[in-house]
């Protein structure tokens, strides 16, 4: 079929239809003329097994680019039950995917371009540019153009996946049952079965019409249990019927970042390229738009990266979340969107062409509690950073009143401490036991305290020792738990923990050289900037990581806070909120429940405290320095114990 040494100007890997929409675009600018052209797909492209459908203003170019494969438009639609309503200077299209292989095969066939029916195994590039592997022989192109479906990874702990699986009935009723001119984008009236399903309607005649049953969900509808609820359906609103041809399929619904091709010469296509709209897995429209901005930049090296708007991300992990975590809450949102806004109004938001004033007042009118959860669980940790940064800055406002901006961190730190700093250390034996067992606390109790002990014994006689002992844990322990926190390595987690801990005392450094000073006998010296934690930036945008852009911010406006305050805001606001969400999450308890199972550690957490700073010398100082020395003492032996039990509490359900 191909030798090693045949080459081709343009490989296409897959015939449908990025592919296709591509060709076409490329072909009226006549682009590929006295080209070598490959076209590839292991499906001969001969039945009509998908239908694409897109919305469009009536003057727009893709109405006239796609006349000759637009197999029918309707001008009115009808969603959930609603009355049916007129699409202003609008039209909803459909194209059959047989009418798109058999215009492309045309064009082939007159221009001479090469269709084989084979598996593409692998797609690469080395010195001398791209290739592709079929059937063990390499085949080498100028460019290759690769639309094979992406290869999902599993999914990060922060992302949805799901999926929009359907089953659709081309059928012939016996009496006219539909208006040609009007379609149902929307009927709920099907059974939800844990998911979200509808059913979509799209006549092409006063007796025929595609009807499809589509799910959003987790899973992918079984295609026999599908058919079942769609005969079932159709018996009751059409009556009998005959099934002219059948379709099935799956679109990924997705908040997962895609690979790149790693080659300026490999261009990945649809659904490889993130053209598929992740809350809708609607996508025709946006391969025409990137196939005719690709065809403007065809002679041109970079390659025309999608890129959606951060923000319209934002909506769309919002819904896959809602549609993932409260399946029951899709059919009231898609009924709310659609009762309170025009059709032209929601096509425009899911273009993605609306101005943010606009999206607000559509997004305001839809129901707030499933968003304002689903925000809870994907955006928590943004959220919290700003929250933190939002408190750093009403804490350098108050720095020009030292007294209230130091009455104001008594305030918090107590509350903070009382809250979750000391709880979310005070469950050890629930992470340890299993249980608040009096049986086994005796034991647990004797062991925590025994390592507690050892650490003050080496503070006592070593307190160098100490100190950088103290240093190194809690750089590995703070790092542990922001690892946890964003999915990081065990080497950038140590690198991070251990640049915010010398960051914090780096930048404040006559503070630092005091308390150690006090705490060592030794001086100190090391003075950084404010801005040097800004180093990872460039990574956190990269991973478009906002809690951690926003944590960068707030550490760094700290550095011009006082060294306990500072400290008191990462421990509390950042490292032990963090904790407190770990355990909770993964233990499946309540907060108020681990609270309360903190009590008895937490509260002997305050009398040891006390007694510390009380028969500490200086401990009752009102020096802050001067106590601020016990109390990082104190602190250290009681989180030694602590930062064993929540490794091995990570470790453990890593590998679980």
């Amino acid at each position: 079929m191909f030798s090693h040494s045949e080459s081709y100007d343009f490989v296409f890997v897959g015939a449908g239809a990025s592919t296709s929409l591509l060709l076409m675009a490329l072909h009226r600018r006549q682009l590929l003329s006295e080209c070598k052209i490959l076209i590839l797909d292991g499906d001969s492209k001969l039945k009509n097994d998908k239908t694409y459908c897109f919305w469009a203003q009536k003057d727009e170019a893709i109405l006239e680019h796609l006349e000759g494969v637009i197999g029918h438009q309707w001008s009115d639609i009808e969603v959930a039950g609603q009355s049916s309503k007129r699409l202003d200077n609008q039209v909803y299209a459909r194209v059959s995917s047989l009418q798109l292989y058999e215009y492309i095969r045309t064009l082939a066939a007159k221009e001479n371009w090469e269709i084989q029916k084979v598996d593409v195994s692998t797609v690469g590039s080395d010195s001398l540019g791209p290739w592709v592997e079929v059937d063990g022989q390499c085949i080498r192109c100028k460019r290759v153009l690769d639309s094979r479906p992406p290869g999902w990874q599993t999914p990060g702990r922060n992302d949805v996946h799901l999926w929009q699986s359907f089953a659709g009935w081309h059928i012939r009723t016996l009496k006219p049952c539909f208006e040609p001119s009007r379609f149902t984008m929307m009927d709920f009236e099907v059974p939800q079965e844990g998911n979200t399903q509808f059913v979509y309607v799209l006549p092409t005649s006063e007796n025929e019409a595609l009807v499809e049953l589509t799910r959003f969900g987790k899973e992918r509808i079984n295609s026999e249990h599908a058919e079942n609820e769609l005969a079932a359906y159709i018996l009751q609103q059409y009556g009998q019927v005959h099934v002219q041809e059948k379709e099935f399929g799956c679109i990924p619904m997705s908040s997962m970042r895609l690979p790149e091709s790693g080659h300026q010469q490999i261009w990945n296509l649809g659904a490889r390229a993130g053209l598929i709209k992740p809350s809708t897995g609607y996508a025709f429209k946006s391969m025409y738009e990137w196939s005719e901005r690709a065809a403007n930049q065809w002679l041109l090296t970079p390659y025309p990266a999608f890129k959606r708007k951060p923000r319209h991300a934002f909506y769309d992990k919002l819904l896959l979340g809602i549609l993932q975590q409260e399946p029951e809450q899709g059919k009231p949102i898609f009924e709310r969107l659609f009762a309170t806004q025009s059709p032209e109004a929601v096509f425009r938001f899911l273009d993605e062409k609306m101005s943010l004033r606009n999206e607000l007042q559509m997004l305001v009118r839809l129901p707030w509690s499933p968003f304002m959860r689903a925000i809870g669980r994907y955006h928590s940790n943004t959220l919290q950073a700003m929250v933190v940064t939002f408190f750093t800055l009403i804490f350098l406002v108050l720095g020009w009143v030292p007294s209230w901006q130091g009455l104001g961190a008594a305030i918090l730190g107590v509350l903070g401490l009382a809250l979750i700093g000391l709880p979310h250390g005070a469950v050890d034996h629930i992470l340890e036991t299993g249980s608040l067992r009096p049986s086994k606390l005796p034991a647990f109790i004797g062991e925590y305290m025994g390592k507690a002990l050892v650490l003050a014994g080496v503070w006592y006689l070593f307190p160098v020792f100490g100190l950088g002992l103290f240093l190194i844990y809690s750089a590995w322990h703070f790092g542990q738990g922001d690892g946890e926190t964003w999915a990081w390595s065990a080497g950038r987690s140590l690198a991070w923990g251990a640049s915010v801990l010398l960051f914090l005392l780096g930048t404040h450094s006559e503070e630092s050289s005091a308390i150690i000073q006090l705490l060592s006998g030794e001086s100190w010296s090391l003075s950084l900037s404010p801005w040097l934690l800004f180093l990872w930036l460039p990574v956190a945008m990269k991973e478009r990581n906002s809690a951690w852009v926003w944590t960068l911010v707030w550490l760094s406006l700290s550095s011009w806070l006082p060294l306990l305050i500072a400290f008191g805001l990462y421990f509390i606001g950042h490292h032990s909120w963090n904790g407190w969400k770990h355990i909770t999450q993964r233990m499946k308890r309540s907060s108020t429940w681990v609270w309360k199972q903190s009590l008895p550690f937490h509260l002997g957490a305050w009398v040891l405290l006390g007694a510390f700073l009380w028969f500490w010398p200086n401990g009752h100082s009102e020096d802050a320095l001067q106590w601020a020395a016990p109390f990082f003492i104190f602190l250290s032996c009681l989180s030694f114990p602590h930062v064993w039990a929540m490794h091995r509490f990570y470790s453990r359900f890593r590998n679980a």
